[in-house]
């Protein structure tokens, strides 16, 4: 899957954007996707640094590795809550 595909699942399956980033960078608190020096890469991002750094030749490799590192954290920090309503 491609990076836009994974953005729309992501977002119909509520996974808060909170979590994750797609864009790359240093965000806090973080599971990130980026593509650097011709390979693409799956971290996490805390406190302005990377930790369990991934690599991939190929996009559909990175984005299936960051879904399945998301859908291994447990639902109540990843998925949007949504207020009951009366």
């Amino acid at each position: 899957m491609k990076k836009n595909a994974l953005r729309r699942l992501l977002d119909g399956e509520n996974f808060n954007p909170n979590v994750y980033c797609l864009d790359g960078g240093l965000p806090n608190d973080r599971l990130c996707l980026t593509f650097e020096v011709g390979r693409w890469c799956v971290y996490y991002s805390e406190r302005g640094s990377r930790f369990d750094e991934e690599y991939f030749a190929s996009e559909d490799e990175a984005c299936d590795n960051l879904l399945r590192r998301l859908r291994e954290l447990p639902p109540s920090q990843t998925l949007l809550r949504h207020s009951s309503q009366p």
